[in-house]
């Protein structure tokens, strides 16, 4: 048998009496998946199979006999009787034996792509072209919605107010959108297919390789997935904060990392403005904490002076006044020495009011207990003066009243309790008269003031008498501010006069 050269067409020399293979190839023509048609050397339609009949939407009766070119659109139509008269004599193939995307027209005049492949076949002379189609609308919709997808994705990137780049795995940039351009100085054509450390400050810029070395080799990340802040460097070599988060896409075999880059000089700046700010205002109130006191230890030794004045009868209403003036002194002096001017620390002015109680009423009084949580147990600064103003009023009447002999206890408790404190203060003296509780609280100018003061921040006072005085402030949840961290044991610290 004599192998065929290119170009050449196929001689079918049909087998006599085969009616056989005959029906079998028609079979396989008729069945197949894909259009079929044949067509002579004038484009005139022969054969079509029944997929060709429902691509195009003709019977086989519509289109046996007529120009192939009924179902083409223009210019295909006007052309193609040409092309058949060029290739008959000149031999010039533009589709035969090659195959090519073209266009078709259906009978309602839809216009469609197909990839159509013609083959060439002799039969005893007469020249018979077969057309095999397959019809590529859903894959071109397909390419096209990709595209679109594509062009969606850029506009988007492109349009970020954040700095996007990719790079591949040996850290080449392979793409920058506009506002990584404005952001680094640079424009696309100088950063595209240079190495990303270009646009970092030392020491990261000789970091870098290594870095992404090691995490090819182990996997171990520092920054992908995480996001952080970090320095970049302009192209006139200025440094500046970053915040950088990069993702991580496989592309087949292929790493590619995307990095979106945010300019945070701006936030920056503003922290450390209101740092600074913050830190004035701190020192502007740590000064006005010191000279309150200084002003309240003035007003105390004024009426120091002034009760020398006065009989002994007088006399102790100034101290009552001047222990009075003291609690507030000590809480400005706690707030001035404070790390925190914006909350006040009751635990610890207890710790410092058992001391000093301790030492102004010497080895005669009682001794102080204090039993608190180890950890600050902040208080709002408004709510301050007045709860340091009822445990004054509330100590300074159990040293007078409940221990006529001398020596005993007090205990004071710190708690928190349904969001709020609860201050305990216990003594085991005589205790309040049975039966005149209330009027002892109404008579005594001390007792009204601790009523008044926790109204002022919206806490609940209890006196109750049960082996001594027992006196209860629940201090609301409005008047502090609870750290949200665990509950500490409790400790106990005595302290002996």
């Amino acid at each position: 048998m004599n192998k065929m050269r290119p170009g050449e067409s196929t001689i079918l020399q049909p087998r006599q009496g085969d009616a056989e293979y005959e029906a079998r190839l028609r079979g396989v023509v008729e069945m197949a998946v894909d259009p079929i048609l044949t067509i002579d050397e004038t484009g005139t339609i022969e054969t079509v199979n029944a997929a060709a009949q429902r691509l195009f939407d003709y019977a086989a009766e519509e289109m046996i006999g007529r120009n192939i070119k009924m179902l083409m659109p223009e210019p295909y139509r006007s052309e193609h009787d040409s092309y058949l008269e060029n290739y008959q004599q000149t031999g010039q193939r533009k589709i035969i034996g090659i195959g090519r995307e073209v266009l078709a027209q259906k009978r309602d005049g839809t216009v469609f792509p197909i990839d159509l492949a013609v083959s060439e076949v002799d039969l005893g002379g007469r020249r018979i072209f077969t057309g095999i189609i397959r019809d590529i609308s859903d894959r071109r919709k397909a390419e096209q919605d990709l595209r679109d997808s594509e062009a969606r994705l850029r506009g988007v990137v492109e349009m970020a107010v954040d700095g996007i780049i990719t790079i591949d795995e040996m850290g080449t940039i392979e793409t920058v959108n506009a506002a990584a351009q404005r952001l680094f100085g640079y424009t696309a054509l100088e950063m595209v297919g240079r190495n990303v450390k270009m646009l970092m400050p030392e020491p990261y810029q000789s970091e870098h390789d290594g870095y992404l070395g090691n995490y090819r080799s182990t996997g171990e990340r520092r920054i992908i997935g995480i996001g952080r802040e970090v320095s970049g460097r302009r192209k006139d070599g200025t440094v500046f904060p970053i915040y950088l988060a990069v993702s991580e896409v496989l592309l087949g075999n292929r790493r590619i990392f995307t990095g979106i880059v945010r300019d945070i000089s701006a936030q920056k700046q503003a922290e450390e403005d209101l740092r600074i700010s913050l830190a004035e205002k701190e020192m502007l109130l740590r000064e006005i904490h010191h000279r309150v006191k200084n002003n309240l230890q003035v007003i105390i030794g004024l009426l120091s002076l002034q009760a020398r004045t006065v009989g002994p009868e007088l006399t102790a209403y100034f101290q009552e006044s001047q222990e009075r003036i003291r609690a507030m002194a000590r809480v400005h002096e706690q707030l001035h020495l404070s790390e925190n001017v914006a909350s006040f620390d009751l635990a610890g002015y207890l710790e410092r009011l058992c001391d000093d109680f301790a030492r102004i009423h010497g080895s005669q009084g009682p001794k102080f207990l204090f039993r608190r949580t180890r950890s600050p147990v902040p208080i709002a600064f408004d709510a301050a003066t007045p709860v340091v103003l009822i445990l004054n009023e509330v100590l300074s009447n159990a040293v007078k009243h409940a221990f006529p002999g001398g020596g005993g206890e007090v205990q004071i408790g710190l708690s928190r309790s349904g969001g709020g404190l609860m201050l305990q203060v216990r003594d085991n003296g005589v205790g309040l008269p049975a039966g005149r509780a209330e009027q002892r609280i109404k008579s005594s100018m001390g007792l009204r003031l601790v009523e008044a003061l926790a109204r002022q921040i919206g806490a609940k006072a209890r006196f109750a008498s049960k082996s001594g005085t027992v006196f209860s402030l629940r201090i609301p949840r409005s008047a502090i501010e609870t750290p949200q961290a665990r509950s500490h044991p409790s400790s106990e610290r005595v302290i002996r006069s």
